[in-house]
């Protein structure tokens, strides 16, 4: 049973991704309302025949399978962490009482109307969840003793984790109130000027329950605002990964740095080229794969500084960063 727990891992961090990338589809197609009624869909276990709107609600009901094949193997993973240690490897359990939740809200995003902050909180918690499951995958595996770091860049390294949540959450917010096309120009946004962006209604936590934000409800001087803060949320993250990714590099850590900065640009390009193209489904995909993987790299660094700092607590001489199989390889 041990042996299986790490494969088991790896399996759920990469349908976790998958589960992400359909939420992002079914959400850019407007399928969140494919099917009236949860779990089911009008009643049925599939989409009846004659069902309105097929497509959306197919698409709607792949991802709640998908979705709930995720929830069997954390189930799964969760016993067999369960029996092997009991509360004292808790890591399967959260990832367990997370994946829940997100059931939950799947339930809220349809009986709430794609209600903003629902929806937002379901994509910030796909992000966690794969986290999660890639922490908890690296955590299974035998680890070597890590160099030391300093505090400093473990630091920067949270503050890194923390303003991508930011983002991405600012990115679920575009997303779903279709702000995304709205700027189609650089540096601007198009015909709406900077002096009627209207940044303290962009983000507008008391959007009331009841009516359908399918296409959403903020007016045009609100979504343009809510664009343009996501392009300055996007530059103020760039700063912390370039200043990440020095420290890394000055450590000897080339493959990480690097890693961190063709990830964060490839980002922003493709959120560049997203809303001057008017977010096509293939792009808007790629950026949200994209800030997954992000996150990903980031759980990486953070999870190999954090054990840096229990090394150097026990006072253990440096040695090798961490041994493979990782994301990232060590520098030579």
């Amino acid at each position: 049973m041990p042996r299986l727990q790490p494969s088991l891992a790896l399996g759920i961090t990469l349908l976790a991704l998958l589960v992400v990338l359909l939420g992002a589809y079914t959400r850019v197609t407007g399928s969140g309302l494919g099917c009236p009624d949860w779990p089911g869909c009008y009643g049925s276990i599939g989409v009846p025949d004659g069902a309105p709107a097929a497509v959306q609600a197919w698409t709607e009901m792949i991802h709640r399978y998908v979705a709930g094949s995720l929830m069997v193997l954390v189930t799964l993973q969760a016993w067999l962490s369960w029996r092997r240690s009991g509360w004292r490897e808790p890591a399967a359990l959260i990832l367990l009482a997370v994946v829940t939740f997100q059931a939950m809200l799947g339930m809220w995003t349809v009986t709430l109307k794609v209600w903003p902050q629902v929806v937002t909180l379901h994509l910030l918690g796909g992000v966690t969840t794969l986290c999660l499951a890639y922490l908890h995958f690296r955590r299974l595996q035998a680890n070597a003793r890590p160099t030391g770091s300093p505090p400093r860049l473990r630091h920067l390294a949270w503050l890194a984790l923390l303003a991508l949540g930011v983002q991405i959450a600012l990115g679920g917010w575009v997303s779903t109130n279709h702000a995304g096309a709205i700027c189609p120009s650089m540096p601007g946004c198009g015909a709406v000027a900077w002096s009627a962006l209207d940044f303290s209604n962009a983000v507008q936590l008391g959007q009331p329950v009841g009516p359908s934000y399918l296409a959403g409800n903020l007016g045009l001087n609100e979504r343009a605002g809510l664009h343009m803060l996501h392009r300055l949320g996007a530059v103020a993250l760039l700063v912390i990964l370039a200043a990440l990714a020095w420290g890394l590099y000055r450590r000897g850590l080339r493959r990480p740095a690097v890693a961190i900065v063709l990830a964060g640009l490839a980002q922003a390009v493709l959120g560049l080229l997203g809303a001057l193209l008017a977010t096509p489904i293939p792009l808007t995909l790629a950026h949200t794969g994209g800030a997954a993987v992000l996150a990903l790299l980031l759980v990486e660094v953070n999870h190999r500084l954090n054990l840096a700092a229990q090394a150097a607590d026990r006072g253990e001489a440096p040695a090798r960063w961490l041994p493979r199989p990782s994301l990232l390889r060590d520098a030579p």
